[in-house]
């Protein structure tokens, strides 16, 4: 897989919803919330105060994409999460 943008093929690229409290709650509970289709709309179209990770894209290297961004993330959000890549482990850096 590639990904390309206005200059080229991008390195990294990393998509994330913008959630508020009550859907960041159900992603963190529930491993299967990918299947809802009315509830991933919903997280489309939500401007919520907490930054989801969905997608990570790394051209056939480790990115260190989130974390070069993750100051400036949570200066506009009040957390950063994301599943791991197994979803073996919800990981979430603020909300305090």
């Amino acid at each position: 897989m590639k990904a390309l943008g206005p200059e080229g093929y991008l390195d990294a690229v990393a998509i994330f919803y913008e959630l508020d409290d009550i859907q960041l709650e159900r992603i963190k509970t529930d491993k299967e919330f990918y299947l809802d289709t009315k509830f991933l709309i919903s997280c489309n179209y939500s401007k919520g105060n907490n930054a989801h990770f969905v997608t990570l894209y790394s051209n056939g290297t480790k990115s260190e994409l989130i974390n070069k961004h993750l100051q400036l993330l949570l200066k506009e959000y009040k957390t950063v999460s994301w599943w791991d890549r197994d979803m073996g482990e919800f990981k979430i850096i603020g909300g305090k």
